[in-house]
């Protein structure tokens, strides 16, 4: 019995660092148009090797979500939009890191050339 309570108690410390060293950070911004029209629902792609996440901005053109630590490429999109372009983000230790993104409209007018 003396043996499974070491075991135990082993098991919790391991268990007990490994959460303890998958720290999270986060990323949070605004997604907006040049006139800084606050651009709603737009898709906001996130990802790195073994991981992808998807999220949308709300009704503020805001967006917010904790990553575990590493380097992040971020892609954003909304329809009548050109896409944005990737750009990577580091996430240190408990960071948060704030990245606004502003889309351009496509014109889809025929006069324009």
């Amino acid at each position: 019995m003396h043996k499974l309570g070491l075991v135990a108690f082993l098991f919790i410390v391991i268990l007990g660092l490994t959460v303890r060293g998958q720290s999270n950070g986060g990323i949070s911004g605004v997604v907006t148009d040049p006139g800084k029209g606050r651009i709603v629902k737009a898709r906001i792609y996130i990802q790195k090797k073994g991981f992808r996440q998807m999220l949308v901005s709300d009704i503020d053109g805001k967006y917010e979500v904790k990553l575990p630590i590493g380097v992040y490429k971020i892609r954003v999109e909304q329809d009548g939009f050109v896409p944005s372009k990737t750009r990577r983000i580091q996430i240190k230790d408990e960071a948060k890191v704030e990245v606004d993104f502003v889309l351009i409209g496509i014109r889809n007018d025929t006069d324009h050339p």
